[in-house]
């Protein structure tokens, strides 16, 4: 049966609600317990799972390639090919930091889309330098960085974004105690992003455009990676820690050596290994290059699960086990095995996090390599070991040698992942330990792991040691002085080399002198893995979105220094590139903190054009072997990098920059891609590059090229002139680059490249941002036309109205005639005789009596007040339910009442029904008063819909009272009677119509929300209605200027054709009205932009032209039969569909595309 399901789907091309029946995994389990609505879709991912392993004849799956393939956007046709295929994935989450969610979300405002698609958080954590300790740094921050934390903060609150403020912790950490869930696939802008593999979750560092595109609701597209395995055998103890796992890892990988591949850890080893250790692991996986690594799901991650309030998750996660651990039988491209229990402490470093030695070597390596003995400064936390495990451990080895009377010799830094660890510790009394010890507490943020460091224990080119717990340790990485040696380890080792001062120490063999000589050896670290009273969630530092955000502004000086508003790059110009300068050959290790550093620079990471003076300023030229010098070619000058490709860039000089092996490495930071775009770059040509960074290049519209052959990077000279061939740009083909030699003959280059089909069209673009914001215009093109036909139906509803004049003045007639009749009344029943307004005989002469007696009327006091009782329930509902303000609400009642009371008159002496006018008239009046209001469009525009709506009702249900008032005459009963009759309806309607508004709203969400572009039904009412919502609303609506001269020409014609109908067709000319152009019709097919529709009314009109010639009678016969039939069929047709779409039988959803 399920099979039949999914065959059905396929062939229908739509995928409906999930329809498992009983199965536990249908179970409604939020990702957080920060947010509502949005579920962990393990159905989904199980059904996903299952087409592909019918696609790949049932082979065994890696734990990896299970999260990916059940996230594949189409699972039925995707290409899947490990080191080949690109993927196209549907993430669950995306999670930002501060520094790289500011030109992510200037990004995602430029593409003019008014909420995140896709569950987002931002963390403030990498803009507080550590200086003096943590109260003081965080305050600190918070008034230097004040701008980027208020636009952030709106930013996040504008677009329906989680935002942790400063002082709330690491990214990672946070994402692990909220976010994270086993089976989930989350994409972030960190490098480190990968941490949440602890919890069993594939989470991959990418750039900032990246995150835009999930944003957005893009699929995103990862290159099918090959899987690394890591079997685990034995157990941890003693001093050994997971961090001693990855740093071996690293050191058997190197840091290109996962380069393209997940790490995924499996074997009986894992189980003893808390969770927050195997986020250890796997946030450090990012030095070897690795896409993410992860560990599958256990009994570890129940516990830490339970132990932050998701047991619900933890439950859930157990229904789905299964499919959360490798398939018995999966093969990986690579395997490593590991005996835990002969694992050593390691040390890894300095200057890169590959070079790993055991801790019984590493006294000779120091010595060997003459590297600085003394131990400056120990450093443990960062967003790779600040768990409550680690603290604990290392507050062992502190307590131990205060017990012995001793403290750190070296300096010492703290740094807690998050505030829940900061105020657990500090309940439990770790803080107070390492503060006794000679610590200082640093703020809950990134601090000098990233370089926010204001170092001054020495000068800069001084060369000396530092140890900590970090995760990357590359030249200038933590202080921004390229003499420190720094050195990782685990938190444990930090400790114990802290109270020793010097790097020789190895608590395992040495022995240490307590405050009276005595010799001992410090005890192996101990702690707790989770803590016994549970965590202490501290100070609430979650900012949610507010439920109306449509008043918030988001607000961007033009004269800041930190934020500017992006402009798009140039697309290509379709030709080869010529005579282009080698602006610098650089040698050696090249990371992203090379080529835009980090530290002081990351104030200026909204700014693209101020941070751009740090382009390249850390990578070594070759020509000179010096930083940040290289010469201008134009005038034989020496310069720095980004000063001369300023100059190159103001002469209109493109250039190119080469490179050498894993260029790139490092950072997800994408700014490393965007400076060498702003600056005129057009291509980067290395051996190789790490993955992160050549998918921002891509994304930017530059060119990542590799040298086919590696050798050929040595042929170059950096005064060397070369030419791309860009337009041999194609899939699997290498391209051409002319080499033109300052001296010497040319010759030629093939170059190789990753590009496929998409990314070749953000070349062409300019960058992907452009395609984006092409794809979406090119998708949204016949909202361009919709003009037009919005502005005809208002100018023809309105002469509609206009040429019913007596309408008008019969009704304001009668209403004052009324008001008199009722002051009468009141001043005679008050003996004021002489109080009167004189009503004219005349003016009642048109006037129909009602011939029913006073005590057949229905009194005001039995109207009156449920009138005013519905008035304020509709208030109340309009207000809860769709947040309409009350005076909004009012004037929607009150154009309701209007058009009703114009809707009775008209009944009463033309065959005109303004319920067309009615709606176009209100939603004018509508969307003029919600200008000013600082709404958000997609809100404006459901409000205009929604206040159309109830006018067009009112309208509607008041010719439908007078009608059935007119057969209530007939029947000849009393106006009190008529008036039970259609209390008592109403009172049925009021209870039947919100349940089925309600079931038609869930089944086809297009009939109040404005982004869905279609309904099933396609009822052209809809289309026309949400036209003019989107017209009136919208205050960057795209109107080019042909349009908008078509749409006043159009618009006069229009009405110019209604004076016409009304006055010319009389007398002999009569006859000849039935053949005149119903341009409402038209000003319709012009809103719904359907060629079909236009093409149906012309086809449809000649049969009918000569069927209602020829025999007039049976053709209205047969219109009435279809008028009946779509009555039906709309009524209990509609209501079955409704109720099939709802339980998953048929019909498309676009909350759950196919």
């Amino acid at each position: 049966m399920q099979s039949a399901r999914l065959a059905a789907r396929k062939l229908l091309g739509r995928r409906a609600f999930a329809t498992v029946g009983d199965s536990p995994l249908t179970k409604k389990v939020e990702m957080t317990n920060w947010e509502t609505g949005n579920y962990i879709n393990y159905a989904k991912m199980s059904e996903n799972l299952s087409i592909v392993r019918q696609r790949m004849n049932n082979r065994p799956l890696t734990y990896a390639e299970k999260i990916l393939y059940s996230h594949l956007d189409n699972p039925h046709e995707q290409e899947i090919e490990r080191g080949v295929s690109y993927l196209k994935l549907r993430p669950d989450r995306v999670a930002c930091q501060d520094a790289t969610a500011q030109m992510a979300i200037l990004q995602f405002m430029s593409a003019g889309m008014p909420s995140v698609a896709t569950p987002s958080t931002v963390h403030c954590d990498h803009l507080i330098e550590a200086q003096i300790g943590g109260e003081k740094d965080l305050a600190r921050a918070q008034d230097i960085n004040k701008e980027v934390y208020d636009f952030l903060s709106t930013a996040c609150a504008k677009y329906n974004i989680g935002f942790w403020r400063p002082g709330s912790g690491i990214i990672h950490q946070i994402i692990l105690e909220n976010y994270a869930f086993p089976g989930g696939l989350m994409i972030g802008t960190d490098s480190h992003t990968p941490n949440a593999g602890g919890l069993g979750m594939a989470a991959i560092g990418v750039g900032g455009a990246d995150a835009v595109d999930v944003m957005a609701n893009l699929p995103w597209e990862l290159k099918a990676p090959k899987v690394i395995g890591v079997k685990l055998t034995g157990e941890l103890s003693g001093w050994a820690s997971p961090k001693d796992i990855i740093l071996k890892v690293a050191g058997i990988l190197t840091v290109k050596g996962g380069t393209g591949a997940i790490i995924e850890y499996h074997g009986p080893g894992v189980d003893s290994i808390s969770a927050t250790g195997m986020a250890t692991i796997c946030n450090m996986g990012a030095e070897i290059g690795a896409t993410t690594s992860l560990f599958p799901f256990n009994d570890r991650m129940y516990d830490y699960l339970n132990a932050t309030k998701r047991k619900q998750i933890g439950d859930f996660s157990r229904t789905y086990a299964k499919e959360l651990k490798e398939d018995q039988g999966a093969e990986y491209d690579q395997l490593i095995e590991i005996n835990l229990s002969e694992l050593e402490p390691h040390i890894n470093g300095p200057f890169t996090p590959d070079l790993a030695t055991p801790i019984s070597q590493f006294k000779e390596a120091v010595k060997a390599n003459g590297w600085p003995e003394e131990m400056k400064v120990g450093l443990i936390g960062s967003c790779t070991n600040s768990s409550y495990e680690d603290m604990s451990r290392a507050a062992s080895i502190a307590r131990d040698a205060l017990d012995h009377g001793i403290k750190a010799k070296a300096l010492f830094t703290v740094t807690p992942g998050s505030e829940q660890i900061r105020a657990t510790i500090e309940r439990d009394g770790q803080l107070q330990t390492f503060e006794e010890f000679g610590g200082m507490v640093l703020a809950n943020a990134c601090g000098p792991c990233i370089g926010q460091w204001d170092r001054r224990d020495v000068k800069k080119g001084e060369a000396n040691s530092i140890v900590s717990s970090y995760n990357r340790n590359f030249t200038s990485r933590n202080d921004a002085n390229p003499a420190t040696h720094a050195f990782v380890t685990s938190p444990d080792l930090v400790v114990a080399m802290t109270i020793a001062g010097t790097l020789n120490f190895n608590p395992l063999t040495d022995s240490l002198k307590d405050k009276d000589g005595n010799e001992f050896k410090l005890k192996a670290p101990t702690g707790d893995g989770l803590p016994a009273n549970g965590y202490d969630p501290g100070m609430d530092t979650y900012q949610a979105p507010p439920k109306d955000r449509s008043q918030v502004n988001v607000a961007v000086s033009p004269t800041s220094d930190r934020l500017q508003i992006l402009e798009p790059f140039n697309a290509w110009d379709g030709k080869d590139a010529t005579d282009l300068p080698i602006l610098i050959k650089a040698q050696g290790k090249t990371t992203t903190d090379h080529i835009s550093m980090a530290g002081p620079w990351l104030k200026y990471r909204g700014h693209l054009d101020n941070i751009s003076n740090n382009m390249l300023i850390g990578a070594i030229n070759s020509a000179n072997g010096e930083a940040n010098n290289i010469e201008n070619y134009t005038n034989g000058e020496f310069g720095t990098v980004p000063g001369v490709a300023r100059d190159y860039k103001a002469k209109g000089i493109r250039w190119v920059v080469v490179g050498d092996w894993n260029y790139g490495e490092g950072s997800s930071r994408e700014h490393a891609a965007l400076e060498p775009r702003h600056l005129g770059g057009l291509a980067i040509i290395v051996r190789s590059f790490a993955r992160i960074h050549e998918t921002n290049l891509k994304k930017q519209g530059m060119l990542p090229l590799t040298f086919s052959e590696p050798a050929d990077y040595d042929k170059l000279n950096p005064d060397d002139k070369v030419d791309l061939l860009c337009t041999e740009l194609a899939v699997g083909k290498p391209m051409t680059m002319k080499v033109h030699p300052k001296n010497g003959e040319s010759y030629e280059i093939k170059l190789s490249h990753t590009f496929n089909e998409g990314q070749i069209e953000w070349f062409k673009n300019g960058s992907a941002l452009n395609t984006m914001a092409n794809y979406y215009l090119q998708n949204h093109e016949p909202d361009t036309n919709i003009r037009p036909g919005v502005l005809a139906m208002i100018v023809i509803s309105f002469t509609e109205l206009f040429l019913q004049y007596k309408v008008f003045f019969i009704m304001f007639k009668a209403m004052g005639r009324g008001a008199a009749k009722g002051f009468n009344a009141m001043t005679a029943k008050a003996g004021m005789s002489g109080a009167t307004i004189n009503v004219k005989d005349q003016e009642e002469k048109d006037v129909i009596y009602d011939s029913a007696e006073d005590h057949e009327l229905v009194k005001i006091w039995m109207w009156g007040p449920i009138l005013i009782l519905s008035i304020i329930a509709c208030c109340i509902v309009l207000g809860v339910q769709y947040d309409m303000p009350v005076g909004m609400s009012l004037l929607s009642v009150f154009l309701a009442f209007f058009f009703a009371i114009l809707a009775v008159q008209c009944a009463g002496v033309t065959d005109v029904t303004p319920l067309t006018a009615a709606s176009k008239a209100s939603q004018l009046v509508l969307g003029g008063a919600t200008k000013g209001e600082h709404w958000m469009t997609e809100h404006a525009q459901r409000l205009n819909l929604i206040g159309g709506s109830l006018a067009s009702i009112g309208a509607g249900q008041a010719s439908d009272l007078v009608g059935d008032f007119r057969v209530g005459y007939l029947l000849r009963t009393s106006p009190f009677q008529q008036w039970v009759a259609q209390g008592l309806g109403t009172i049925v309607a009021c209870v039947l119509a919100p349940a089925m508004f309600m079931l038609f709203s869930k089944a086809y969400p297009c009939i109040i929300d404005v982004e869905a572009e279609t309904c099933p039904f396609a009822a052209p009412s809809v289309g026309a209605w949400r036209a003019v919502a989107v017209a009136v609303t919208d205050p960057v609506f795209p109107v080019p200027k042909t349009s908008g001269y078509f749409a006043i020409a159009f618009a006069i014609f229009g009405g110019v054709m209604v004076v016409i109908r009304h006055y010319a067709y009389t007398g002999k000319w009569e006859k000849y009205k039935a053949y005149h152009p119903n341009v409402m019709c038209i000003a319709l097919a012009f809103v719904l932009n359907a060629t079909i529709y236009g093409s149906a009314m012309v086809i449809g009109a000649v049969p009918a032209y000569f069927w209602a010639k020829r025999n007039p009678k049976n053709f209205d016969i047969y219109g009435f039969a279809v008028a009946g039939g779509l009555i039906a069929g709309e009524g209990i047709g509609g209501v079955i569909n409704a109720v099939f779409q709802i339980a998953g039988i048929a019909g498309p959803s676009r909350a759950d595309p196919g």
